[in-house]
């Protein structure tokens, strides 16, 4: 599965620094800030479980797999071996995989926020731009790499939301 992602992510993002160190406990000041990131990153050759008898998550331990030696999926190549075909229509696969990349944009958009104690997502709007779904048999013993292309960063903002100074008991 390849796409290319436009994502707008918006962080709570947290500075925590204390103002008085006390034998019962400590004043801490802790500012809020709205973190906003706007960009692109692209993805190729996610590779994508479509077979119900392989467990997802045993499909994932697999990876990463060597995309140059894939070819278009044909019948003929398993002539001889114990196979199953791919049996999971198309519209059911692309739910998992959207779900995959969401969490990977999300998190490639995270790293980019730095100079924070915490960083947590606000909230998302992700948008594939293009994707392409393509059937290709995999040998497993394979080593290799599905591409995550670079992040395009075309759009930051950072906005102060409030601050609260709290008693931490030690």
């Amino acid at each position: 599965y390849s796409a290319d992602i436009h994502a707008d992510m918006s962080y709570t993002a947290v500075k925590e620094h204390t103002i008085l160190l006390g034998k019962q406990g400590d004043v801490k000041e802790r500012k809020y800030y709205c973190v906003r990131r706007e960009g692109r990153i692209s993805y190729d050759h996610l590779p994508a479980d479509a077979s119900s008898k392989m467990p997802d998550d045993l499909m994932d331990s697999l990876e990463p797999f060597d995309i140059s030696e894939a070819d278009s999926f044909k019948t003929d190549y398993l002539s001889g071996y114990v196979a199953d075909k791919y049996d999971v229509p198309q519209e059911d696969v692309l739910p998992r995989m959207r779900k995959r990349m969401a969490n990977s944009v999300d998190k490639a958009f995270k790293k980019t926020v730095e100079g924070y104690d915490e960083v947590s997502l606000r909230s998302s709007d992700i948008k594939v731009e293009r994707s392409e779904l393509k059937n290709v048999g995999l040998n497993r013993d394979s080593d290799g790499y599905y591409r995550e292309g670079s992040l395009e960063i075309i759009g930051e903002s950072e906005e102060f939301l409030y601050k609260k100074i709290e008693f931490v008991n030690d």
